[in-house]
């Protein structure tokens, strides 16, 4: 994972959010610089994250980059008034 890494985060696998089965530990999320462009990668939980085993990583420019935190943010937007209030499961790593 070369790069400058701007957000880290172990998230919740939304088929257990709260591992219960304790087969659903989610997925790291990490978001970069790199090569010029913005980097979104994930990783299963149980794969080792010294490593780039298991990690998926898509590449944007900046224009893609900012499309998604539109379609982010019209989520969180639509989210919002549903007043779910689901506990906060993110876990920094």
């Amino acid at each position: 994972m070369a790069g400058s890494c701007t957000y880290s985060v172990l998230l919740p696998d939304y088929g257990d959010l709260d591992n219960e089965t304790k087969n659903c530990p989610g997925y790291r999320v990490y978001v970069l610089e790199r090569d010029g462009g913005i980097s979104l990668q994930m990783q299963h939980a149980d794969k080792d994250p010294s490593t780039d085993d298991g990690l998926n990583a898509v590449f944007m420019n900046i224009e893609e980059a900012k499309n998604l935190i539109e379609g982010i943010q019209e989520a969180i937007d639509k989210t919002s008034y549903k007043n779910a209030n689901h506990p906060n499961r993110g876990i920094p790593c």
